[in-house]
């Protein structure tokens, strides 16, 4: 939320958070500005959430297009 709010100039955020017997399944998606993901420093934000996902053992998908927006997803196996 805080890359969101700091970063993509959004009109738009939804969060959405499931689970199954697999696991928990959570969902960021803005309609900002979006990234290119080989030119972004990546910074401690990213830094950060692609750590906290190999230390929980978890499957973290960002998917961003520069004008599109971004969808950050978080597969988290129980």
């Amino acid at each position: 939320m805080q890359n969101v709010n700091k970063y993509a100039h959004a009109s738009e955020c939804s969060i959405s958070i499931t689970h199954n017997s697999d696991g928990v399944f959570i969902q960021i998606q803005d309609n900002g500005i979006g990234f290119d993901p080989l030119a972004v420093n990546n910074g401690l934000g990213l830094k950060n959430m692609k750590e906290r996902a190999t230390v929980l053992k978890s499957k973290l998908h960002i998917d961003t297009v520069k004008d599109k927006g971004t969808k950050v997803s978080l597969e988290l196996k129980l």
